[in-house]
């Protein structure tokens, strides 16, 4: 059985501004001259709906999805900074009007890439999670990632709370 297409999804700024006062590691959107373009993909872990982020980032590494356009690695989804997200916070893209140009074609590479790997993408999010709240039992090895990626406990917990 084939699983669901996996969507691009944009976050609101306040809301990953809010969860980033608890977690320096959920990315920043909002800088003073600009907003960041934030595009990722959301599917389920345990229940709780997860934005991962796709970056710039093109090295390979652990926590990382390459994104590849004819052998090249053009992007990534960063699975250390995929946070928790809840309904109204993020939006649906729509790559054919929200961009235009060579930005709109490289998201449609990004899109149909991440879409012929996305039993793939879960599988390594699912991991990813699974590795945090593994750590979370031995000292040495939360100390480890708390320096590399966000709480997913934490993160769960404060995004409940969260009021627009």
């Amino acid at each position: 059985m084939e699983s669901e297409k996996l969507k691009f999804y944009s976050v609101d700024v306040e809301y990953a501004g809010y969860l980033r006062q608890f977690d320096s590691k959920v990315p920043y959107i909002e800088y003073p001259e600009h907003n960041k373009f934030f595009v990722g993909v959301v599917f389920e872990i345990k229940n709780q709906k997860y934005f991962a982020p796709v970056s710039s980032y093109r090295k390979k590494d652990r926590g990382v999805f390459n994104i590849y356009d004819g052998g090249n690695i053009i992007s990534s989804i960063r699975f250390n900074f995929m946070f928790p997200v809840v309904d109204g916070v993020y939006s649906l893209i729509d790559i054919k009007n929200d961009f235009s140009g060579s930005y709109r074609d490289l998201v449609q590479k990004e899109y149909f890439y991440c879409n012929q790997h996305r039993e793939e993408i879960r599988q390594i999010a699912t991991k990813t999670y699974s590795k945090r709240l593994k750590a979370e039992t031995n000292p040495k090895q939360k100390t480890f990632y708390d320096t590399i990626m966000v709480n997913f406990k934490l993160l769960e917990k404060l995004a409940k709370k969260y009021r627009k």
